[in-house]
């Protein structure tokens, strides 16, 4: 359990630091058998600049390849804040694609659930299964030369999906699809 103020977060190739005002929440770390699991439990916080962490919980868990057995793992998360994710995101060393793809897309909603796994991520036969539920996700649109980037605002969608294929249902309600170039 951390309860705690005035935090600076330095991560490599970042010469800023990230600022929190406060942290309160709970962070586990836990050996498995044959892996690490990772998780918070009601973790929030508030930058410096006022950017608040509402909370949510998140359970991650990592297990390394061994002999002919692929890399595998899991996360269930839920009350995740894209718009915030995103800003966060931001402030860390993901690489300048990375940052100009979440400032182009603009994300906003609310994750309520996402539950997903994988196994052998990035090899052939790779498996992957995800499935939750996004309330008021927005994504800006990106006009190019060519047709560009759709756009959603309002969007509530429920999904489930698998490396074979899988379902979505998308409802909307005084939303807006958004086809530059086409519409």
């Amino acid at each position: 359990d951390v309860a705690l103020t005035n935090v600076n977060a330095k991560f490599a190739k970042r010469p800023e630091p990230l600022a929190l005002r406060q942290v309160v929440g709970r962070l586990g770390v836990r050996r498995l058998d044959d892996g690490m699991e990772y998780s918070t439990e009601a973790l929030q916080f508030e930058t410096e600049d006022g950017l608040q962490w509402p909370g949510g919980n998140v359970r991650v868990a990592l297990y390394p390849a061994e002999g002919d057995t692929p890399a595998r793992g899991e996360i269930d998360a839920d009350r995740l804040d894209l718009a915030a994710m995103a800003q966060i995101a931001n402030r860390l060393s993901l690489g300048d694609a990375v940052h100009a793809a979440l400032t182009s897309m603009d994300p906003k909603g609310l994750v309520e659930r996402v539950q997903g796994s994988w196994r052998g991520f990035g090899v052939p036969q790779a498996q992957f299964s995800v499935k939750g539920r996004v309330r008021g996700l927005a994504l800006a649109a990106e006009e190019t030369p060519d047709v560009g980037r759709p756009g959603v605002r309002g969007a509530d969608i429920d999904f489930d999906l698998n490396q074979s294929g899988g379902r979505a249902q998308l409802a909307m309600r005084q939303g807006q699809l958004d086809f530059p170039g086409i519409f």
